[in-house]
């Protein structure tokens, strides 16, 4: 009987600390989509300004994107 005990409680600990570690994760992956969402929306800007400055040069700027 002490030896389940013991299982138990250590299955416990265990699956406290997985959870605690999956958490952190959800966390971490949300943070690294929002990260990813604001250098998409800072790309925009950059190549748009780009694309202003050689146009206003007489620079093509066709070739002035990202993917």
């Amino acid at each position: 009987m002490r030896k389940t005990s013991v299982i138990q409680e250590r299955v416990s600990l265990v699956s406290t600390h997985m959870y605690k570690q999956y958490l952190e994760y959800q966390h971490a992956n949300l943070n690294t989509q929002e990260m990813f969402i604001k250098m998409i929306s800072n790309l925009d800007a950059t190549v748009e300004y780009l694309k202003q400055y050689f146009s206003s040069r007489g620079i093509s700027a066709q070739n002035i994107y990202y993917k």
